[in-house]
């Protein structure tokens, strides 16, 4: 029913030898390498693509309707068929041709069955968008509330401004790659994607083979801050703590830890490390590259922590805790909303293509079941 084609009119031939091609529009396109997460969609504009995209149009007028079709294989996409016929291994993803998928089967209903769904599936699927885009603009509003709480708390009283290097260690971490020719051990270490906002994720946790002593001298231990040195100029020095759940952990040099003097926290650095005050700080003081940025031991040490007793400190973590629940428990059901309207939108896409349902027969709104569902489970 569809059929990759090339278009080249108007190209130079230089740009034809790199393998442009022309897009027009309602010509099915998918990128060859996040096909497989659902990077399919319908062209709207004239224009042209590189050869990491192919191009399809229908055989034959009024045999295939394309916007369907970009709904079939969403579906087979999501549902791991693609990635099944990939080629090859890329960074981020699996590279997927067209041409190699022709033995896969596509439902195939008259053309004004497939316009039918296409445009029920377009009415559906936005207004479940649309509900998806509410909960997210809600998580933000969210996250800015708890900035705001914790600014609030901060800045009440008189707080003294100390440098961290007054406060505490600051070490850097293991440099990967280096060549050692004594005994070597394996050894858990954590990443920069490893640190997150007052939390370590450990998912994914990568090993490196190092000699005894340089473990020894960068091994973490519990209520260690652990701070970013590059990414992201907006995650730059964000804080969390290590609650020592994986024994004998180090981390890489893109990380520093900091060691807290008993006059300090750790619990009350992280919080001070989340909000605006440190946030501004770093962005102002990161070195930017082309494509991160970075900051130094040197502008860490510097940082001004808003320092209060020990006692106001650990007061102060409680009262914020307690405040910033409600917070939490918000951002953590819009999250759980938003991954349940994912499934529904996905599963209703399946239904609608498979012929599972009859899109021609009265239903309730989809997006309003599921809001009725969200409710009752909270």
């Amino acid at each position: 029913m569809l059929r990759s084609r090339r278009r080249t009119d108007g190209f130079t031939e230089a740009v034809q030898e790199i393998g442009y091609q022309g897009i027009e529009p309602g010509d099915l396109v998918i990128h060859a390498m996040d096909g497989f997460a659902g990077a399919i969609g319908v062209a709207q504009d004239r224009g042209k693509s590189s050869p990491v995209y192919s191009v399809l149009t229908p055989r034959q007028a009024q045999t295939a309707y394309v916007p369907f079709y970009a709904y079939v294989l969403r579906n087979y996409a999501l549902s791991g068929l693609v990635q099944s016929f990939a080629q090859g291994v890329r960074e981020r993803s699996t590279e997927f041709r067209w041409n190699t998928s022709k033995t896969v089967l596509v439902p195939a209903p008259g053309y004004g069955t497939q316009q039918t769904i296409a445009d029920y599936l377009d009415h559906e699927t936005a207004e479940i968008d649309a509900f998806i885009a509410d909960l997210e603009a809600l998580i933000k509003l969210e996250e800015e509330r708890r900035i705001a709480t914790i600014d609030a708390h901060l800045d009440a009283g008189e707080p003294v401004m100390v440098p961290m290097k007054h406060l505490g260690t600051l070490r850097s971490g293991l440099t990967l790659g280096t060549k050692y020719t004594e005994p070597v051990e394996e050894f858990p270490y954590l990443r920069v994607a490893n640190v997150q906002t007052n939390y370590v994720d450990l998912t994914d946790v990568a090993t490196v083979r190092v000699p005894q002593r340089v473990a020894d001298t960068n091994r973490l231990q519990p209520g260690d801050i652990l701070m970013t040195e590059g990414g992201d100029r907006d995650k730059l020095g964000r804080g969390a703590i290590w609650d020592g759940s994986v024994p004998n952990m180090l981390h890489q040099n893109h990380i520093f830890s900091f060691r807290c003097a008993e006059a300090l926290s750790p619990e009350y650095l992280v919080l001070v490390l989340e909000s605006t005050w440190a946030r501004d700080y770093f962005d102002l003081t990161a070195r930017q590259s082309t494509n991160l940025a970075s900051t130094n031991s040197t502008t860490v040490r510097s940082f001004l922590v808003p320092y209060r007793d020990r006692g106001a400190q650990e007061r102060l973590v409680k009262a914020l805790h307690a405040a910033l629940a409600k917070v939490a428990d918000a951002v953590h059901d819009s999250r759980k909303a938003i991954a349940l309207a994912k499934e529904r939108r996905a599963a209703l896409i399946s239904a609608a293509v498979t012929g599972q349902i009859d899109v021609t027969a009265k239903h309730k709104p989809a997006a309003e079941q599921l809001e009725e569902d969200i409710a009752q489970l909270a």
